[in-house]
């Protein structure tokens, strides 16, 4: 056990210096292209942290670099090539193209599902400014909107607990409270919270009504749902004139390949099996991709 222990530690010794070094490189590209990936990571509920995110990404980089240079050594020994040469290879391969592949997924992954969040949040932000506007009329101010709202939302808390928590974090640590709403609002990816947010932090500096603008807001979210709405009827409509043309031209084609095959067999290819490709295969397949296509856009509506 104690020589497990020993061997364990010199290999966590052994991978430090390239997780470093990864970590050094993204933060780098982070900066040199100006990505602001700690908004992305923070805003998309990722990681916690940027640095937090950058060490698990190394990791995963890490890992797939070696496997890709293993996998490739095997197959390239496996085909009679000789060591030093099949090294080469597969070193100058997994550096040239499993890399960049990673360093890329790696920037483009908090951004897709920072984008993704922004979209399920703005169709919940109706509850949220309703339940405000609750709190409002109840007379409470605006820090103690903060601590009440996951009371009044209960399980629908958990859309909106990244913002909420990070303003009660910002403030317990001795930042003013419209500089906390200013901090939020430009992390958050969701637009209707970010509005939410700076109208706090302008009354909160500068006094005004806040029923008003929550009143405001709700009517500026109503009015933009409604272009949501009408905008996800256009993307149904084409994804359903898609599909029709699928459903019709795939047999169509199909079956007059199959006719020709009939007149002109061809070497491996028969009448049963363009039918059972088109039948069990093609058809099934473009119905499942248009029902998740639909499906996303709907989820990304429903309050």
């Amino acid at each position: 056990m104690r020589g497990l222990e020993i061997l364990k530690e010199r290999f966590y010794e052994y991978i430090q210096a390239p997780l470093k070094l990864l970590c050094y490189l993204l933060n780098k590209v982070n900066e040199v292209f100006r990505l602001k990936l700690d908004v992305y990571v923070i805003g998309s509920e990722i990681s916690s942290s940027l640095d937090r995110y950058f060490l698990n990404a190394s990791r995963y980089i890490l890992l797939a670099v070696v496997m890709s240079i293993a996998i490739f050594l095997y197959i390239a020994l496996a085909n009679g090539i000789s060591l030093p040469y099949s090294l080469s290879i597969t070193i100058i391969f997994s550096f040239l193209f499993i890399l960049p592949l990673s360093l890329a997924l790696i920037i483009a992954v908090p951004r897709i599902l920072y984008s993704n969040r922004g979209a399920i949040v703005d169709s919940k932000a109706i509850i949220l400014l309703t339940a405000v506007a609750f709190l409002i009329t109840s007379g409470q101010n605006i820090y103690n909107i903060f601590e009440d709202i996951s009371r009044v939302l209960g399980k629908d808390y958990k859309y909106f607990s990244l913002e909420f928590d990070l303003v009660k974090s910002f403030v317990k640590v001795g930042i003013p409270l419209d500089e906390a709403l200013r901090r939020v609002a430009e992390i958050t990816p969701s637009k209707s919270i970010s509005e939410l947010l700076i109208s706090l932090a302008s009354i909160s500096n500068i006094g005004g009504d806040v029923y008003s603008s929550i009143k405001m807001l709700l009517d500026r979210y109503i009015a933009r749902y409604e272009i949501s709405i009408g905008r996800a009827v256009e993307i149904l409509n084409i994804y359903i004139e898609i599909y029709v043309a699928l459903a019709l031209l795939i047999p169509v084609l199909i079956g007059s390949i199959s006719t020709l095959t009939i007149f002109h067999p061809a070497a491996g290819i028969s009448f049963e099996y363009l039918m059972f490709l088109s039948s069990f295969i093609l058809l099934p397949i473009s119905t499942l991709v248009i029902i998740v296509l639909a499906d996303v856009v709907v989820s990304r509506l429903k309050p």
